[in-house]
């Protein structure tokens, strides 16, 4: 019930009834710590990790390394938790120990040690059971790699949390695919958005929406390949059928880009027209859509062949 002074008094007899020892001494370091005495439970701690050696339960690096983090001493708090990794047997480290070293390194001073942050908050979360606490080191992580700047971070830490959570649900699938397509990874974010959103979620329309941009992002500037010219027709297709009030804005995305597709890489003036058209059906008056309607439907300017030579003219 976080009562201190009842906890103490149980404490106190507890210590009573209990032969003295390191057990005794590790339970009295537990309880400076709960109370908020940093400085004496990382005195404590010490203390017992130089009396009792290698014999020491290695919790006690733990402790030191959380009391100095609590402190502001981050090397002796990154190095006490390292030891504590490489000391403590396998079955007591749990999620948060990890997690508590992605702090550590999370708050170091060069950018280099902040990044390694991101392996322990990976270990973290694959070591914890708890949805809640997975999902706690996955933000915490999510807002690290922000502040850093490191996309790919972002996109490994969306994977690794759909991955290990069992009722992943739509907004954990699209932070997964949109990660991947912020930090560049096309094809990733394609095999996302065009393969598992679409199958999961038909009726929603960001699916089709990424995996067009996913696919757009994967050809070269002129769309030569013309890879998005299918999805950004379903997509139109989606948006016409689902609501093309709510919609609009992907319906003209999907129309600009086959005009545009149509007419630079199929040399296909007429069907670029039909789907300018669609734009101004649409938005009647959107005026880039009718500009190059315009321009497209302008007849050929007429070439005036050069006069015939007179009998008798020309170069000698």
């Amino acid at each position: 019930s976080r009562d201190v002074n009842k906890a103490a008094g149980y404490m106190d007899k507890y210590i009573a009834n209990t032969d003295s020892g390191p057990e005794v001494e590790y339970l009295r370091t537990d309880f400076l710590y709960v109370t908020s005495k940093f400085a004496e439970a990382r005195t404590k701690a010490q203390g017992l990790i130089t009396q009792l050696g290698d014999k020491v339960n290695p919790r006690m690096y733990r402790m030191v390394a959380y009391t100095s983090d609590t402190l502001g001493d981050l090397p002796a708090a990154k190095e006490a938790m390292t030891t504590f990794f490489n000391k403590a047997d396998t079955s007591m480290v749990i999620g948060a120990d990890y997690e508590g070293l992605a702090r550590i390194d999370s708050k170091m001073f060069d950018s280099a040690t902040k990044n390694l942050a991101f392996q322990y908050y990976k270990l973290a979360i694959q070591r914890d059971t708890l949805a809640e606490n997975r999902a706690k080191y996955a933000g915490e992580a999510a807002d690290l790699a922000k502040k850093l700047g490191n996309k790919q971070a972002a996109a490994d830490m969306a994977a690794l949390v759909y991955t290990t959570t069992k009722n992943q649900d739509q907004s954990d699938l699209y932070k997964w695919g949109f990660a991947n397509y912020s930090a560049g990874n096309f094809r990733t974010a394609d095999s996302i958005f065009c393969g598992l959103y679409e199958s999961k979620y038909p009726d929603a329309i960001y699916g089709y929406l990424w995996c067009a941009k996913s696919k757009l992002a994967q050809d070269d500037s002129l769309s030569s390949m013309g890879l998005a010219v299918q999805p950004y027709q379903i997509l139109a297709q989606k948006a016409k059928s689902m609501d093309s009030v709510k919609y609009k804005s992907q319906l003209l995305e999907s129309y600009f880009y086959l005009a545009g597709y149509y007419n630079n890489v199929k040399k296909d003036k007429n069907t670029a027209i039909d789907y300018l058209q669609k734009v101004l059906d649409l938005d009647p008056t959107n005026e880039i859509a009718a500009k190059y309607k315009n321009v497209l439907q302008k007849p050929p300017k007429q070439v005036t062949p050069p006069p015939k030579p007179k009998p008798g003219s020309g170069a000698k």
